[in-house]
């Protein structure tokens, strides 16, 4: 895959998934964690857009740096943004194995799995 083309729809898929989870983070955590009560569930979705914002930074880091960088800065970058997605997705998958949580939740295992063969294809 192109270079240019992979920070584009990296960068655009982190974007609108750390919108959705700025939005709606009480829905979004209650879709994978199930009904979260008292003040838990604040606390939850304080987290929950913590992550997104996240998200978006890395997200406008790509978009905006997609027609900046030269072939082999763009590949250097979106390597590092692999790596750094492959040990978010690995906490995800940890906190199952830690008991943080009953089951992984598909949605981030497909979305950031998706997104680190993007990345690792695109910068060989």
């Amino acid at each position: 895959m192109e270079i240019k083309l992979a920070m584009l729809i990296m960068g655009s898929v982190l974007i609108i998934l750390g919108l959705i989870k700025n939005m709606v983070p009480v829905k979004f955590n209650e879709s994978i964690f199930g009904k979260i009560e008292g003040d838990a569930k604040n606390f939850a979705a304080a987290m929950r857009t913590n992550i997104g914002s996240m998200l978006i930074g890395i997200g406008v880091i790509l978009f905006m740096n997609r027609n900046a960088l030269d072939t082999n800065e763009s590949k250097t970058l979106v390597f590092s943004i692999g790596v750094a997605l492959s040990i978010f997705l690995l906490s995800i998958v940890l906190a199952y194995f830690r008991k943080f949580t009953k089951d992984i939740p598909i949605p981030p295992l497909v979305i950031l799995g998706s997104l680190i063969v993007i990345a690792f294809i695109s910068s060989i």
